[in-house]
């Protein structure tokens, strides 16, 4: 109990003084959580596959954008959060890979114990900075549609994301001179259903606007049966990893800089989507990318 206290004052603390430093000294320690076998059982569930398309050299530094966000962005986890794929030991050996998340969800309990104990940051421009500034061979993963995206996640062949309100992610890429990589999980939409209720974007929308918490009722399967429950459906969750695209370091980027590197992001994504969409998703060539 006493090492709790101690550990709950160390991170908070250090997030009021906006100390990054002193959490990731401490996430250090508890690094081999990454590397537990108990993850690999998660991957397996789906199962959760990662395919490289290119090789990310370890004296450069990576901002890798992520989507879809799905509901609980179970390939996150499998591929970036954990070892449960041996991305960083052996997919891209040298490259320390670090993911950040939504603020709100560092201060829930239990559940922000496990993301601080995996290194995960909150998904502020200082915190991706902070990380990326350290040394060479760093790669943040960032979720760039974020909780308003999960709204839109529902099984089937279109994959709707949130794109042209999303270019903060470029801005930070750019001010650290780092290369963008686009990424996608196909099969990520396919572990929920939602229920659409009339009065949900109403609560959702209060909730969300004070918080950052999207509220959504979903359901999945249950331990006997395949129809209805909380656990995500069993389905192949397919990521593939673009090859990366380099960016100048420019302190004050213009707004017309930031919206051509956002352009070229998406067109890249959306290639990286057609060429692997019929191998890789089970809705094959019906597959769509839809950009809003």
């Amino acid at each position: 109990m006493k090492w709790s206290q101690e550990r709950n004052l160390h991170f908070n603390n250090a997030y009021k003084q906006k100390d990054i430093g002193l959490i990731m000294e401490f996430l250090l320690q508890l690094n081999w959580l990454r590397r537990l076998w108990i993850h690999n059982y998660f991957r397996e569930y789906f199962p959760i596959r990662l395919i490289k398309t290119a090789e990310l050299p370890p004296d450069n530094n990576y901002l890798l954008i992520l989507y879809p966000h799905g509901i609980v962005t179970a390939s996150l986890i499998a591929n970036f959060a954990t070892e449960a794929n041996q991305v960083e030991s052996k997919v891209f050996p040298g490259i320390d890979m670090r993911f950040v998340t939504l603020n709100m969800n560092i201060y829930l309990p239990v559940i922000g114990e496990y993301f601080l104990a995996l290194g995960a940051c909150g998904a502020s421009e200082y915190h991706i900075s902070y990380l990326l500034e350290q040394k060479p061979s760093t790669a943040v993963v960032l979720v760039a549609g974020g909780a308003s995206e999960a709204k839109l996640a529902s099984p089937g062949s279109q994959y709707k994301i949130i794109a042209s309100r999303r270019k903060g992610f470029v801005r930070i890429a750019l001010k650290n001179g780092v290369s963008l990589v686009p990424v996608f999980s196909f099969g990520e939409n396919n572990t929920y259903d939602q229920y659409n209720l009339k009065w949900l974007p109403f609560i959702s929308d209060i909730i969300s606007r004070y918080t950052g918490i999207q509220v959504i009722l979903m359901h999945g399967r249950g331990l006997l049966q395949n129809y209805y429950g909380l656990l995500p459906r069993r389905t192949h969750i397919n990521t593939v990893v673009g090859k990366p695209i380099a960016l100048p370091k420019v302190e004050n980027p213009s707004e017309e800089l930031i919206n051509k590197y956002h352009k070229q992001f998406f067109q890249e994504l959306m290639e990286l989507f057609e060429e692997y969409k019929h191998e890789y998703d089970c809705a094959g060539n019906e597959a769509q990318l839809i950009t809003l």
